[in-house]
């Protein structure tokens, strides 16, 4: 049975999309590749910004008697596939990003990504510059 993993939307550790490198110099790295990093983090901290759904009868007496008693969720990083869908699109930096970090991380897992359509940079400025959304009236 799969396991559903949701993101809550109100992110606290990913906030940034800059981060300070080893040298101390600042560079850009995209939420997934923090998402994935976080999950296969190798410390196992706790996941703030992803939310555990359980479906299911079974599942759902599970989770009613974890109050009672320590019962641990599920993580991510518990199976050795992770499947992750990217709604309204992903760039082929994010996809190299991602795989970077699985391989320094642990080389065994498969990441299987998919998306809603591949960006290029000249989609990126385009969402960015040429919507309507940003001229929005505020009368």
């Amino acid at each position: 049975m799969p396991i559903n993993y949701i993101e809550n939307g109100n992110f606290t550790r990913f906030r940034s999309l800059l981060v300070k490198n080893a040298a101390g110099q600042i560079e850009y790295k995209s939420m997934l590749s923090q998402l994935v990093q976080q999950i296969y983090d190798p410390e196992r901290p706790e996941l703030i910004d992803i939310e555990f759904r359980s479906h299911g009868l079974k599942d759902f007496i599970k989770t009613g008697f974890g109050l009672f008693m320590n019962v641990a969720k599920p993580r991510p990083d518990d199976h050795n596939i992770l499947y992750l869908f990217v709604i309204g699109g992903i760039t082929f930096h994010e996809v190299k990003e991602i795989r970077e970090t699985v391989k320094k991380l642990r080389p065994n897992a498969q990441v299987v990504i998919g998306s809603t359509r591949m960006l290029t940079p000249t989609d990126v400025l385009e969402q960015v510059l040429c919507s309507e959304n940003l001229f929005v009236s505020l009368d």
